[in-house]
């Protein structure tokens, strides 16, 4: 008797082609999916670190009686022993400037710090000579840098001082790292350009954010590669921001690289940038919030009046 041979079931082209087209589909499902749960969890806890920065900051202005100065050394390392980091604000020699060496300062400038840096930045990853933070105070709303309407100012504003209230008052807000100094130019980085209007007077300030909301962004010379890096030196380039136009818009100077200008709040969430606001609660400010308001909300006294859905 001859035996039976059966062949063995198998993958036809087309199934096989089915299965592929299958899979791709799942992955193109899923994989919007996972990167927003993971934005998510980075918006969290960018959120998370201003709270921190909130609750040391309230702690200063107790202990001080007053906010830090916007001179000098930046408000973030004034706040450093209410952040766990006594030790690192021990090793500051503050008889030096804050660009001067000394093991303490260089150690300071160097010090990559999780609670200063928003993880949704390309930047969080890296670590240099100098470390940076996504987190600007609130220097007011300028015309020039001598203005002083903000929370910071060159002078110690106390909590009683803010007639706007504190839960009206932005504190801190983020806003996008420049590429440092290593040559890199990142298209999504908010790049500057150069406006040949005055700040000096205080009646050229709408002409200049006209100019500035109106500016070719793709003509604009290069970034502000500095923006953020070296956390420790309080210069609206590294460590403030301006309430002069709304979040994420463009980054416009009358010529002095380092001070006159909008240097303005941004973040890579889409759509929204985390405010601090000085009674110590964040909000996810939307970048269409209207320019009066996101003003108002720099200002400390300018007597403002708008409501939570305003922004």
């Amino acid at each position: 008797m001859r035996a039976s041979h059966h062949s063995k079931p198998g993958f036809t082209l087309i199934e096989m082609l089915v299965a592929i087209t299958i899979i791709g589909i799942l992955i193109a499902l899923i994989l919007p999916a996972v990167q927003s749960a993971r934005e998510s969890a980075r918006r969290l806890k960018c959120s998370t670190n201003l709270k921190q920065i909130g609750i040391a900051l309230a702690a200063y202005e107790t202990a001080a009686g007053a906010y830090p100065l916007r001179v000098w050394y930046s408000p973030h390392v004034m706040i450093l022993p209410w952040l766990d980091q006594k030790t690192l604000y021990d090793g500051i020699n503050f008889d030096l400037s804050v660009i001067s060496h000394s093991d303490g300062n260089d150690t300071l400038r160097a010090t990559f710090l999780e609670v200063f840096v928003c993880p949704s930045d390309p930047n969080a990853a890296k670590h240099g000579e100098l470390a940076f933070t996504n987190y600007g105070g609130n220097a007011g709303v300028h015309f020039h840098p001598d203005g002083t309407n903000g929370l910071f100012g060159t002078t110690g504003v106390k909590a009683a001082e803010i007639r706007d209230g504190l839960s009206n008052t932005s504190a801190f807000s983020e806003f996008k790292t420049g590429s440092s100094m290593n040559g890199e130019t990142r298209s999504d980085r908010i790049r500057f350009t150069l406006l040949p209007v005055s700040l000096r007077e205080r009646q050229s300030l709408d002409e200049f954010v006209r100019s500035c909301l109106a500016a070719d962004v793709g003509k604009a010379p290069f970034e502000p590669y500095n923006r953020g890096w070296n956390w420790t030196h309080s210069e609206v380039s590294r460590t403030l921001t301006y309430h002069l136009v709304p979040p994420n818009r463009y980054l416009c100077t009358v010529g002095n690289f380092v001070q006159e200008g909008t240097w303005p709040a941004g973040s890579f969430h889409p759509g929204v940038v985390h405010s601090l606001f000085a009674d110590g609660h964040v909000r996810a400010v939307k970048e269409t919030v209207d320019m009066a308001v996101w003003r108002a909300i720099g200002s400390r006294n300018g007597g403002e009046s708008f409501s939570d859905s305003d922004y």
